[in-house]
């Protein structure tokens, strides 16, 4: 019976897992029979099927068992093994409604996601892991008080001054000539950094109030073998950039002359894996600027990883977290970028001594996490020994809360591409 209760309404008494188990000993008794042949055949007269006997003596060790699990069925279903369910039992279709969430978790009630049924194939689904399950809602009673007014994204807006940005990339592979290459690296990861920490990426110079112009240029270096199979491919990439201002006038000069990566899968996958590294390392770079930079945020978050008294008036973390909350909409691409931060966090915390359990595994991004959820009044629910792949979905979590404050972020394509599978961001608390 599939009524998830311990009896249906027909009175058959039994639970599914019996009719499961009842049906598997079936099946394991015909294996055994087929198997072994267990039902004598010499009762066959001899005198009269000598020359059939070969044949007679399969037909019948192998009918037997199949007339015997046919009758074992009508048995079963004679006592109610595998009844329909009930009228009163939704059906099929309104049940997998009930069950399955699509879009955003508000369009779906509390009570139809925890108490509906689950759909018949949910038990025959993998079991994921605990930590991969779907975490249920906490309680109101579980929930932090709220602690300020949390942003309203019509009335609250990040936006800052277009950007123009435009990255040459030269190739040098190991045969032929230099190229330059269909697919560009570090000018996209730019861009898309800039538009999530709020600056506009325009197209035209003209529009822009700074441009960032450079080249990119990689080459071949060797390869790595082993037994005389290339097994490895290395390349070296140097990468150099200026911001300019409107007039054309040089602001900042960034370089980086000489970086090397390897990759197993080629010279193209190691060329893409350097850029996405450079791009990372020249973001940063271009945040300690004056441009695109933001000092006192960047002391602030300076001020974790140091001692209490050599980070100024900053003695505990709770007034970190509080300090970098107060500056609202304008922290927010700088914590998001800080929860990639494995740095230890030295400063003391209120509410966890030197000596607890886990306090010498606080990282930064630990305390970034806790600035988002006080800038936005939400929990991510992250702990002290949450795993780095479940990090990352958190940080997804976030991203798409900034969305709807951000615009240059929300217009990104990669954002587009995002809401077009079917992504939203939330909607509640957590």
């Amino acid at each position: 019976c599939a009524v998830p209760r311990p009896r249906c309404s027909k009175g058959c008494g039994r639970l599914a897992e019996l009719r499961q188990k009842f049906f598997r000993k079936i099946c394991a008794i015909v294996a055994l029979i087929v198997k072994n042949r267990l039902f004598p055949v010499s009762f066959v007269r001899r005198s009269t099927m000598s020359q059939a006997r070969p044949l007679v003596h399969s037909a019948l060790a192998y009918s037997i068992p199949v007339l015997l699990t046919a009758a074992l069925c009508v048995v079963g279903a004679l006592l109610g093994w595998g009844c329909d369910p009930p009228d009163d039992l939704p059906g099929k279709e309104q049940r997998q409604s009930q069950t399955l969430v699509v879009g955003s978790a508000s369009e779906v009630s509390e009570d139809a996601r925890v108490q509906a049924p689950p759909p018949p194939s949910a038990a025959f689904a993998p079991e994921l892991p605990e930590e991969l399950r779907p975490l249920a809602p906490l309680s109101q009673e579980d929930l932090p008080p709220v602690t300020r007014a949390p942003p309203d994204p019509q009335d609250d807006k990040h936006e800052l001054f277009p950007v123009f940005v435009r990255i040459g990339e030269v190739y040098l592979p190991a045969d032929g000539d230099p190229i330059i290459p269909k697919k560009h690296i570090i000018e996209p990861y730019l861009q898309e950094y800039m538009r999530r920490a709020g600056y506009r990426v325009v197209k035209s110079e003209a529009e822009a109030k700074y441009r960032v112009e450079g080249s990119f240029e990689t080459e071949f270096e060797s390869t790595m073998r082993v037994q005389g199979r290339v097994v490895a491919y290395k390349v070296r990439g140097e990468c150099y950039f200026d911001v300019l201002d409107s007039t054309g006038g040089k602001v900042e000069s960034h370089e980086l002359p000489e970086v090397y990566e390897e990759s197993v899968e080629g010279e193209e996958s190691a060329r893409v894996e350097l850029g996405r590294r450079i791009a990372s390392i020249e973001w940063g770079n271009l945040r300690e600027g004056k441009v695109f930079g933001d000092a006192e945020i960047t002391s602030i978050l300076h001020a974790l990883t140091v001692p209490a008294g050599e980070g100024g008036e900053l003695r505990f973390v709770e007034d970190v977290v509080v300090r970098l909350a107060n500056l609202g909409l304008r922290a927010v691409p700088f914590m998001l970028e800080a929860m990639i931060d494995s740095r230890t966090v030295e400063l003391e915390s209120r509410s966890m001594t030197p000596q607890s359990a886990g306090a010498a595994g606080r990282r930064v991004y630990h305390v970034a996490d806790k600035v988002l959820e006080e800038i936005f009044q939400k929990v991510s629910r992250m702990r002290l020994d949450t795993p780095a792949r479940l990090r990352f979905i958190i940080i997804r979590g976030w991203e798409n809360e900034w969305r709807r404050f951000c615009e240059p972020y929300r217009a990104s394509p990669n954002a587009a591409a995002r809401y077009r599978a079917g992504e939203s961001p939330p909607s509640r608390r957590q």
